[in-house]
C-alpha cells in the first residue's frame, strides 16, 4: 500500500500522516487550555525572613567559619588577654600583638557591626515600619557602616583624649584592651544572633541578651579604665566623667542617629 503524506504550507518536505495526526484530535473534550485565564485567587505570600535570604545566611555562614578557623588558632591569645581583664594593671603581661592576632581582633569588630546591624534590621521591619524607601540589603549596609563608623570613631577618641592626659604604657595598654572588648562583644553576640535567626528565640528574649552583653562588656570597660589610669590615685569622680564621656555620650549619641535614620528611612501608609 502506498503510504499517504501532506505538505506542511509551501514546504516540500512530505511527512508521514502518523507523525502529524494525534489521538485525541476527534475527542472533542480534548483541549490543551492555551489562551485561557487561569480561574481562582493568588496564595498568600511567604513572608521575609532573614533565614530565606541567600546573602545574609551566607555572610553568617562564612562568619562562622572563619571564627571557628580564627579560634583554633588564637586559643592562648584569648586566654591571655582574658585574664589581662580581671588582673591589676602592674600584674598585666601584655606582649606586642602579632598581626595574625590583630587581624583577628578586627575581624570580630567587624562581625560584631554585621551582627548589630543585622538585629538592628530584624527590630526594624517587626516594630518600626513594614517597608522602607532603600532596599532591605541597602539598609543593613548602611546600619553596618553606621556601627563600624561608630567602633573605629570611639577608638580614635580615646587614643586622642589618653595620648594627652596618660603616659605611654597606659596608651598602649589601653589600646589592647579596648580592641579586645570590642572583638568580646562580637564574640558574645554571633551565638545570640544565630538563635534569634534561625530557631525562633523571641526578639523580647534577644533583647535581655543584648542588654546583658552591653552591660556586662561597659563594666569591663569601666573597671579596666579605673585600674589602667585612676587606680593610683584613687579618683573615683574622675573615672565616672571619662567613662560617661567616652563611653555613655557616644553610645547615647549612636541610638539616637539609628533612630533618626529608621525614621526617616520608613514607608509609613
Amino acid at each position: 500500500m502506498q503510504q499517504q503524506a501532506f505538505l506542511l504550507g509551501d514546504s516540500a518536505c512530505a511527512l508521514p500522516l502518523y507523525q502529524s495526526e494525534n489521538y485525541f484530535d476527534d475527542d472533542t473534550l480534548f483541549s490543551t487550555a492555551k489562551g485561557y485565564d487561569r480561574q481562582g485567587e493568588a496564595g498568600e505570600p511567604v513572608p521575609y525572613t532573614i533565614r530565606g535570604d541567600n546573602l545574609f545566611t551566607s555572610l553568617l555562614l562564612i562568619s562562622f567559619v572563619v571564627l571557628m578557623v580564627s579560634v583554633s588558632h588564637v586559643r592562648g591569645f584569648l586566654y591571655q588577654r582574658l585574664k589581662n581583664l580581671v588582673l591589676p594593671s602592674s600584674n598585666v603581661h601584655d606582649p606586642s600583638i602579632t598581626r595574625a592576632e590583630m587581624y583577628f581582633q578586627l575581624f570580630l569588630v567587624v562581625l560584631a557591626s554585621l551582627l548589630l546591624s543585622i538585629n538592628v534590621f530584624i527590630y526594624a521591619s517587626d516594630h518600626q515600619a513594614d517597608a522602607f524607601l532603600i532596599a532591605d540589603y541597602h539598609l543593613v549596609a548602611l546600619l553596618f557602616g553606621c556601627f563600624l563608623s561608630y567602633f573605629f570613631l570611639k577608638f580614635a577618641l580615646y587614643q586622642t583624649v589618653n595620648s594627652v592626659f596618660f603616659t605611654y604604657r597606659q596608651v598602649k595598654e589601653w589600646q589592647h584592651t579596648i580592641l579586645f572588648l570590642f572583638a568580646l562583644e562580637g564574640i558574645l553576640l554571633f551565638p545570640i544572633t544565630l538563635v534569634q535567626v534561625y530557631f525562633d528565640f523571641s526578639f523580647e528574649k534577644a533583647v535581655y541578651a543584648y542588654v546583658f552583653i552591653l552591660f556586662f562588656c561597659k563594666i569591663l570597660t569601666f573597671y579596666k579604665g579605673w585600674n589602667i589610669f585612676f587606680r593610683q590615685f584613687g579618683a573615683i569622680l574622675q573615672i565616672f566623667l571619662y567613662f560617661c564621656t567616652l563611653e555613655i555620650v557616644p553610645l547615647l549619641a549612636l541610638a539616637g542617629g539609628i533612630k533618626l535614620l529608621l525614621d526617616v528611612l520608613k514607608i509609613t501608609f
